[in-house]
């Protein structure tokens, strides 16, 4: 999507855009964990914090830098939700319509809409950032990054025996993923039926 948006479309002109944007997100999130550590060990309840796994209720206190930094998040999100809106609606049409079809302009609203108050709705249920990552990470990071990714490759590598040393490998990948993901996801509900102790 970034390719075809670039004005000059070359290989060389992607480089550079990854490489900045790698550069900057790396510098921002240093910037953010160093602040971040440097902010919470000023005050002695960091336990606090942890527990309740929020960074919106620090304890900043009126500083005007406090409200600037989350107007600051609050345009960054802004500006993020059409990137991750736009590949859901590809895929609403990859699967719902026929192929090179496209939404019209009454479909592509509702949809859009439906996919922001379903994303609304998460963000309501879900209480903090720390339960969110744990959800996130036991369900889509292991099926986009691990779980998907070999399926595809076992669907490709069919003519190869069943037993082939890099088929058993990924065989064993997968059950490990997938029981790790289960066991996240039942240590997280357990803990949030039966409290964190």
């Amino acid at each position: 999507m970034i390719y075809v948006e670039l004005e000059k479309k070359s290989l060389k002109s992607m480089w550079k855009v990854m490489l900045y944007g790698t550069i900057g997100a790396t510098v921002g999130y240093i910037l953010a964990g160093v602040f971040g550590y440097v902010t919470f060990s000023a005050y002695a309840d960091v336990d606090h914090i942890m527990k309740v796994q929020n960074i919106l209720k620090a304890p900043y206190g009126d500083n005007p830098f406090n409200y600037i930094s989350l107007f600051g998040i609050l345009v960054v999100i802004l500006f993020a939700t059409p990137l991750t809106i736009l590949p859901c609606k590809d895929s609403v049409e990859d699967v719902f319509l026929k192929p090179g079809e496209r939404l019209n302009d009454k479909q592509n609203i509702i949809v859009t809409f439906i996919l922001v108050a379903v994303s609304f709705g998460f963000a309501i249920v879900i209480p903090n950032i720390g339960d969110a990552m744990t959800i996130l990470g036991a369900t889509t990071n292991t099926g986009i990054g691990f779980l998907l990714p070999i399926i595809y490759y076992l669907k490709v590598e069919r003519k190869a025996p069943r037993f082939a040393p890099q088929k058993i490998v990924a065989y064993l990948v997968f059950v490990l993923m997938l029981a790790c993901s289960i066991i996240e996801l039942v240590t997280f509900i357990y803990k949030k039926t039966h409290g964190e102790d």
